[in-house]
């Protein structure tokens, strides 16, 4: 898998969960995630996050877990709300298991957001 491959694996994961005002689209740099009428934005790179991983599932993993908390932050910086949550600002959390890497969002032990699993083979 390359960076573009991820790219595209994670666009369409994330786009089923944001919020309406939110809009995700692919560039060369990344999964671009905007607010509608705001000049903010939020780059995700597929490239960065397999360049920090050097081929290790489990340091993918890592790195796309830290950019999914930064999916969060930018999500409640806009719409006040502790997404994906609704009093608490749930944990990302991130497993690679059989070439699949797992993407869910948790309040404790309890998961509140279960994004599509991203087949890394």
């Amino acid at each position: 898998m390359d960076g573009t491959q991820l790219n595209l694996r994670l666009l369409h994961s994330v786009a089923k969960v944001l919020p309406s005002e939110f809009r995700v689209l692919s560039t060369e740099s990344g999964v671009q995630i905007s607010v509608i009428g705001r000049p903010d934005i939020l780059v995700l790179s597929g490239d960065s996050m397999l360049s920090y991983a050097g081929g290790s599932l489990d340091r993918l993993s890592q790195s796309l877990e830290t950019q999914l908390g930064n999916l969060q932050d930018f999500v409640a910086e806009h719409t006040g709300i502790p997404w994906p949550g609704t009093s608490v600002m749930p944990k990302p959390r991130v497993t690679a298991e059989n070439g699949h890497i797992s993407i869910s969002y948790f309040d404790g032990d309890v998961s509140v957001l279960k994004l599509d699993a991203i087949n890394v083979d």
